[in-house]
């Protein structure tokens, strides 16, 4: 048996991420966007959809971001908290007993430069943390309760310099991390 999500939306999008639910996996949040930059020009289709597996002809919730999200992530330990990474490097926290826009979303100065290719929540005392890649060459490492700001940077610079530099750095398209172990592993995207 084959359940079928579509799209509602007519503009041509990719599924860029999808999550489920914590809660049993009823839910699956699905981000949409238009990868294509130049194909990108003039549409402005940015919503994502949550949808519930007993009902797959209409959307559950309707996210709807200013900027069209890349990846949205549900929080491990509440099953109404998302966090999501938009084309235009900001991050979005999503309370779905709220409704459809976000309840928090990061300041432009203190975002991403590029599209936010992945979130993940991190294991924490208060399940409020969570981290960022971009293509921009930085890891962020956010508190939702707070999103003016990340909490901690670190810039992909594998050279020496020190400082890091950020021109020198490479760009992160996923983040994979393991509760159970202090480190985290990265893919990095090269481009030559």
């Amino acid at each position: 048996h084959f359940l079928i999500f579509r799209d509602p939306e007519s503009a041509q999008r990719t599924a860029t991420y999808l999550s489920w639910s914590p809660e049993g996996g009823n839910k699956l949040a699905v981000a949409y966007a238009i990868l294509e930059f130049q194909g990108a020009l003039g549409v402005t289709v940015n919503n994502s959809y949550i949808w519930d597996l007993d009902n797959p002809n209409q959307p559950f919730l309707t996210l709807k971001p200013s900027s069209s999200l890349l990846c949205v992530e549900y929080c491990p330990k509440d099953q109404n908290l998302l966090v999501s990474g938009c084309y235009n490097g900001q991050l979005a926290l999503w309370d779905v007993r709220k409704g459809s826009t976000p309840v928090e979303v990061s300041t432009i100065e203190n975002s991403h430069r590029d599209p936010v290719y992945s979130t993940l929540w991190l294991h924490s005392k208060t399940n409020t943390d969570c981290f960022s890649a971009s293509t921009d060459g930085r890891i962020m490492w956010w508190d939702v309760r707070k999103l003016n700001e990340p909490i901690e940077v670190l810039v992909l610079d594998l050279s020496k310099n020190q400082p890091p530099k950020l021109d020198k750095a490479l760009g992160a398209c996923c983040l994979e991390y393991e509760a159970t172990m202090v480190v985290f592993s990265f893919h990095y995207f090269f481009s030559f």
